[in-house]
């Protein structure tokens, strides 16, 4: 079976291609950021169960919508 498959200009491609790296590259630093923030969350999950653990109160004088 022979069959023709057209493709785009050269440039078009290439135009592509980076278009395609750079939805990638973004994802990169998306995954990143998410990663940092699971470490941050763990870090102070961490800190409240050994504070928790030795009756120290961790008890927020702020509310959630007071921080935003």
């Amino acid at each position: 079976m022979n069959a023709m498959l057209h493709l785009p200009p050269h440039g078009e491609q290439q135009r592509i291609v980076d278009r395609i790296e750079s939805f990638f590259n973004k994802l990169d630093d998306a995954k990143e950021l998410v990663q940092n923030a699971l470490g941050a969350f763990e870090t102070h999950k961490a800190a409240i169960l050994h504070k928790a653990s030795k009756g120290i109160s961790v008890q927020n004088r702020r509310t959630v919508e007071q921080l935003i």
